[in-house]
């Protein structure tokens, strides 16, 4: 057994972590599983399981992550201490699913659109305030960024892949008519956002998104009376009050 077998068996030993016992199944593993260890760093010889594509390394206390396997191709490291994505994620050109919940991250990194085939994308519980950086991300499918502080939505405009949208719990005030860009869109999620100003249209006809908001205060009676005016179907005003966007008004 070489000397980089044995210094990661030994390393998984110590950490509690199960992975087989000899060099030959070591190289063959395709799934590396280290959650709740309380690991402050991985050993780098991780990067020789060339056949891994899924690395799990949750629920631990790490804030800078080893080089990886260019072939893995998801990476969970939700709930640990990163205040930023690992430089060494950049050198994952494959990677397809992305999963850094419950950090302390406070930006998206610029390089993020080097990721050219990333499909799930999921930062929510850390300190982003923008999503700039992500709009270049034309693969993501599935952008998770709940709990964070954005304020600003625009970006996602031209994301047009775009399926899922989750942004709930956070500083969001307003989105335009842009949104009808995202033709695949199936999931609009923003619960937990003031939103004041929105594209009624987005809203009422989009039969194939499903929409969850709260809608601030008098915002509600106004979006009843422009439906009323400028929207010839019941069936749009109905969509819009079993979504909660017109609820207890009165008056009208």
């Amino acid at each position: 057994m070489e000397k980089w077998a044995k210094e990661f068996i030994k390393w998984c030993d110590d950490n509690e972590i199960k992975i087989p016992r000899t060099q030959e199944e070591l190289v063959e593993l395709e799934v590396f599983e280290a959650k709740g260890k309380s690991l402050t760093s991985i050993h780098p010889n991780i990067v020789h399981l060339k056949k891994l594509y899924r690395v799990v390394l949750e629920n631990n206390a790490l804030k800078d992550i080893p080089k990886l396997p260019s072939g893995v191709l998801t990476l969970i490291l939700k709930n640990n201490l990163f205040t930023e994505i690992p430089e060494n994620v950049r050198e994952l050109k494959g990677l397809l699913n992305l999963v850094v919940d419950n950090n302390m991250i406070e930006e998206i990194p610029s390089w993020i659109g080097e990721l050219e085939v990333l499909l799930t994308f999921s930062a929510s519980f850390n300190r982003i305030k923008t999503l700039e950086p992500i709009k270049g991300n034309q693969g993501v499918h599935f952008l998770h960024i709940e709990a964070n502080e954005i304020r600003d939505i625009s970006p996602i405009y031209e994301m047009k892949n775009l399926q899922h949208f989750h942004f709930q719990n956070n500083n969001v005030t307003t989105f335009d008519k842009r949104i009808r860009n995202l033709k695949k869109l199936e999931i609009f999620s923003g619960m937990q956002n003031p939103i004041k100003d929105f594209d009624i249209v987005f809203l009422a006809k989009n039969k194939n998104v499903q929409i969850y908001l709260e809608l601030i205060g008098k915002t509600k009676i106004r979006i009843y009376r422009l439906l009323k005016f400028f929207i010839d179907t019941k069936n749009g005003i109905d969509r819009l009050w079993k979504r909660g966007a017109i609820q207890e008004v009165e008056g009208v």
